[in-house]
This record gives structure tokens, sequence and C-alpha cells, in this order.
């Protein structure tokens, strides 16, 4: 909690030094901010005047004792009583214009991961079940549940959070205060979080940290990552584009389709590095499009949902390319999809493809057959919605 508290006030003070509109560049702020953090903590309600003071006397002091100082700051900053000053991240870059060693790590406050973590439980059962049988896991053993829970449940909360950072941003005016209202990071707790949605690598950092302690940050691993920063990326520009009445590509919606499931993906690959397990491309292959199939059904199931909050859903992205096109264009995509599919199934071992096909059924079951018809294959295609802002408005007014 001490910690939380303490990058709760470090990320307030980045974002006054930011709303001050000071010729201070991103890394530097960063540094100011800590530096601030540590004077405040020392001198309390004296710290006008004390930084007054050591604006007019640091520059008198030579670099020698300067180096001394840094010298007797790293021997002592592994310690758990060195100064809060000495174990914070340094963000400066080097004199040769480097990037930052360290960098700053992202600010989470409690009531945002336990969201997290709540949003995020149907997707990591989900993936448990469907997937540990791809590494020989039982999902119904507790020995398999347990061994790696704990692992893929901070993970897949951490991209839930990203993820609601970055929808956040997206919402309609006349939405987002309502959703202000009802978010756990709301009010000054929300401030906290501002400005580090999903965009740029600095928001994987503490992911990765952590990662890279276990051994199990890979060359893979990151690059889907990085897919997903490019698919959060894509997602506010066509979601913008689209409330904008700008021009929408065909071809960068099916991209984001296919990066959308980048986080089943990270989670399998680190299945097989924390099991020691070569990475099974035939298995993730195969995954790859159903994942893109799970999608689609996911997308005309929240249409409307998606349509409310103004997020990336590639039904509604269809309609606004294609118009009363747009339902032949989605089932020409699913028939390319779904011809694939068929053809990798056939491809797994039998004992594999039977006891997936079987979870995919109790999928289907579970979620109500909506938008796919277990009987005969049919997708069911939602009403729809050409008017998005007079949707919204009606919504709210019922609300």
């Amino acid at each position: 909690m001490d910690k939380l508290r303490e990058l709760h006030k470090l990320q307030r003070v980045i974002e006054l030094i930011s709303d001050s509109e000071l010729p201070i560049s991103g890394q530097v702020q960063k540094t100011l901010a800590e530096t601030l953090v540590c004077l405040g903590g020392r001198f309390g309600n004296r710290l006008v005047a004390s930084v007054r003071v050591l604006q007019e006397q640091l520059s008198k002091i030579p670099d020698r004792i300067l180096d001394q100082v840094a010298h007797l700051s790293i021997a002592t900053s592994n310690h758990e009583d060195a100064p809060a000053c000495s174990r914070v991240s340094h963000v400066l870059p080097n004199a040769k214009n480097e990037e930052p060693i360290i960098q700053m790590k992202t600010a989470v406050l409690p009531e945002e991961w336990e969201h997290a973590m709540q949003r995020s439980s149907s997707s990591l059962q989900d993936f448990i079940r469907s997937y540990f049988m791809f590494h020989d896991l039982d999902p119904c053993q507790p020995s398999h549940l347990f061994a790696h829970l704990p692992l893929l449940s901070f993970v897949e909360s951490f991209i839930y959070m990203l993820d609601e950072r970055n929808e956040r941003r997206l919402l309609p005016g006349s939405l987002s205060a309502a959703a202000d209202a009802s978010s756990p990071t709301r009010g000054p707790a929300r401030s906290a979080t501002r400005g580090l949605t999903g965009s740029g690598p600095d928001q994987w950092q503490p992911l990765m940290e952590v990662l890279r302690q276990k051994q199990l940050l890979t060359s893979r691993v990151e690059a889907e990552l990085e897919q997903g920063a490019r698919y959060w990326d894509l997602e506010r520009r066509l979601c913008t584009a689209l409330a904008a009445r700008e021009k929408v590509a065909h071809e960068e919606v099916v991209e984001a389709l296919r990066l959308k499931s980048f986080d089943y993906r990270v989670l399998n690959l680190l299945m097989f590095q924390v099991r020691g397990a070569p990475v099974n491309d035939e298995f993730m292959a195969f995954l790859e499009v159903s994942e893109l199939l799970v999608e689609i059904a996911d997308d005309l199931f929240d249409y409307e949902e998606d349509v409310l909050a103004n997020v990336f859903n590639v039904y509604r992205m269809f309609l606004y390319i294609h118009g009363e096109g747009a339902a032949v264009e989605l089932a020409r995509l699913i028939a390319s999809f779904e011809k694939v599919y068929e053809e990798r199934l056939a491809a797994l071992p039998p004992l594999l493809a039977s006891g997936y096909k079987i979870r995919c059924r109790e999928a289907v079951q579970e979620s109500g057959g909506d938008t796919v018809d277990s009987s005969d294959g049919r997708w069911c295609i939602p009403a729809a919605i050409y008017d998005e802002e007079a949707f919204r408005a009606a919504v709210v007014t019922q609300d």
C-alpha cells in the first residue's frame, strides 16, 4: 500500500508539471517529479523556501562532489533502510543521449487493479478451459490449475487494466461522465492514471520487468505485446475516424481484428515458456484462426454495447465502410476464416481436435448461442445501427 501511495503521489506531481506547460521533455519531467516528491517528504511545509535555497546553492557544487555523492548513493541504493529518494527509478538520458536505463513504473491503484481482475476473470476462465489441453494440462485438476493461475491472472489483469484505460479515452462525451461516476478510478484517483493509457512502449515496462525477472520474457512475448500496443493504436484511430465521419480502411479493420486476441497469444506463449517446452507453431497457428472466429462472435454479441462505448467492433466498422453490404462482407470474411480453421483442425492430433470441438460447443451453449447457431453453424447478425449518436442519446435518456 505504501508503494502504491508513492506511485500515486509521483504521478500526480508529473501531471502538475505537465499541466503547467513548462518546456520540459517527458523523461526530464519524470526525474523532476521524483526529485520534488523526495524533497516534499523531507521538507514538508518548508518545501518552497528549501527549493529556493537549493536553486541558489546547487550550481555552486563542483562535479567532483556530485560524483562522490553518486557513488555513495549507488552503494546504499539496495538496502531496505536507504532513503526513499535513493530507491526512485532514474529516467534521465545518459551523456550520449541514449534511452533511459530504467523507465518509471506505471501508477496502479488498488481499486483499478481489483476491477481489472474482475473484468479479466471470464477471459481467464475461457483461456484455462480452452488452452490448457494444448499443454497436456487438465483445468479440472487443482494442481494444474493453481500452479499456473497466479501468473496468468497477473498478466491478464495487467492487460485488461491498460485496455480499460484505452477504452475510457474513446467514450463519447454524452457517456463519459456516467463512466467517470462508475469508474473505479474516478476523481483524484482517475487523474493519477491519465496519460498512461495504451500508447507507446512504456506501458509494458512493469509487466516486462516481472516477466524478465522470472526468465519468461522471450522475443515472441515482446513481439505480441508490441502487437497489443498496435491494436490499441488502431482502435483509437479507427473509432476516432468513425466518430468524425472520416475515411476508414477495410484492411486496417481486418488488421485490428487479427491483433485483438494478442492477450491470449501472450498467455499461450508464457505457458510454453513456464513449462520449459518449445513453442508448438502448429497449435499457435490453429488457435490464431480460432481466435478470429471467436472475436467476430463476441463482436456480434456485444455490438450494441460497443456502439455505446465507441470501441472497436468489426461489424460496426464494416457497417460504416460497406453500409447495407456489411453483412455480406462479414460473411465472406467468416467463410475464409472457417475454411482455414477446418484445415488446421484436421491437422491436429485426433484426441486434441475432439476435445477442442467439445469445448467450442460448450462455449456456444454457455453464451446462449445468440450469434452462432451450434446446430448448423449459422451466424446471427444483429440489427444495424446507422445513427449511433441517436442510439446513444436514446440510451442515455432511458437511463
